[in-house]
């Protein structure tokens, strides 16, 4: 028996393609039937992918980049930002006028322009059943910044990036203290700066730990496929670390194995390869 940590975006939901491929679910499908244990390994909140894929096919997840991990419905960890530290970033990102969203376990909270990235996204016309699945999961419990409260400053796991301008960014990570961890990228197709900030400390390789000590059994063979600089930890951490071939150069140097790229369902041509489907 293997666990399999599987990211979402880009590794298992194709955003040009705005679907998950079933050659891909068939395969996740037939791994656990062959006796293996699959978990999500994403950046998104739990809260906004709950009900999407296939009912019970996935033991449970890390999800906000490592800052909560869950099995069977049950949290085994969570890890959010001090509240001080959270305001003290928000503060440093509206000075340099630069919008993201704030994550909380529940809920999430975003300024005008990343507002208007997911309501531009949301109007449009061509969502597939998955994508239009994935939006209503994230209007339900998506906010204005300003309806952010102190309670909510308690649980708060992860900041996301949706800004205009590059070289404003790229200066602000320069300047965070050494506590944070965080990368950007641009986002061609939706013309934004795309990126996250997360604790150092906190990672998906630290879901995978937890995971390995909930069941006793810290030997247990473990294969993590992902494409992005927030996977880069996991794939070390992974007996088996695979980057898909649409993946960024970070995590493609660090993998054990490049599989075939997302439009090629990467996921199903991996699986074959190891004769995890056999």
């Amino acid at each position: 028996m293997a666990l399999l940590f599987i990211d979402f975006d880009r590794t298992l939901y194709d955003h040009d393609e705005k679907t998950i491929h079933k050659p891909d679910i068939d395969a996740l499908i037939q791994a656990k039937k062959n006796g293996h244990k699959l978990f999500l390994s994403t950046g998104r909140p739990h809260i906004h992918l709950d009900g999407i894929l296939p009912d019970n096919l996935f033991e449970g997840g890390i999800f906000s980049c490592g800052a909560k991990v869950s099995i069977q419905d049950k949290t085994i960890y969570l890890h959010a930002f001090e509240p001080t530290d959270i305001k003290m970033l928000i503060s440093s990102l509206l000075e340099r006028k630069i919008d993201f969203t704030v994550d909380g376990d529940t809920r999430r909270f975003l300024t005008p322009f990343a507002m208007e990235i997911f309501n531009r996204r949301c109007r449009s016309n061509e969502l597939e059943d998955c994508e239009f699945n994935l939006f209503a999961k994230q209007r339900r419990t998506s906010y204005p910044i300003e309806a952010l409260s102190e309670e909510d400053y308690q649980s708060i796991l992860k900041i996301s990036i949706y800004a205009q301008n590059y070289d404003t960014c790229k200066e602000f990570i320069a300047l965070l203290p050494d506590r944070f961890r965080a990368f950007i990228h641009r986002n061609i197709k939706d013309h934004f700066i795309g990126g996250e900030i997360a604790l150092k400390s906190i990672n998906k390789s630290i879901g995978l730990q937890k995971i390995l000590e909930y069941y006793g059994k810290p030997n247990l063979e473990t294969i993590a496929i992902g494409d992005s600089k927030n996977d880069i930890e996991i794939l070390k951490t992974a007996k088996l670390g695979i980057c898909m071939g649409n993946g960024c150069d970070e995590a493609k140097e660090v993998a054990d194995f490049i599989t075939k790229p997302i439009q090629e369902c990467g996921i199903a041509h991996a699986l074959q390869s190891l004769h995890i489907l056999d």
